[in-house]
């Protein structure tokens, strides 16, 4: 899952969902998208531990072996 952080925020997600479930994406330079979807990322992920920040920006990476 692949949550559009502009329009859906990342904490209600998050209290529901294994971060490991969840991963970045961007849609830019979709109008859904944004230049900044890691800033708005890095503010919603603020009172998160580190692993879930780790899950979210590389978990599907691992997953995937790459």
């Amino acid at each position: 899952m692949t949550p559009l952080v502009v329009n859906e925020p990342l904490g209600p997600v998050l209290d529901r969902v294994a971060p490991e479930m969840l991963c970045f994406s961007s849609d830019y330079p979709h109008v859904e998208g944004t230049a900044s979807a890691v800033a708005i990322c890095e503010r919603q992920l603020a009172g998160y531990a580190p692993g879930v920040r780790a899950q979210f920006y590389g978990g599907i990476a691992a997953r995937l072996g790459l």
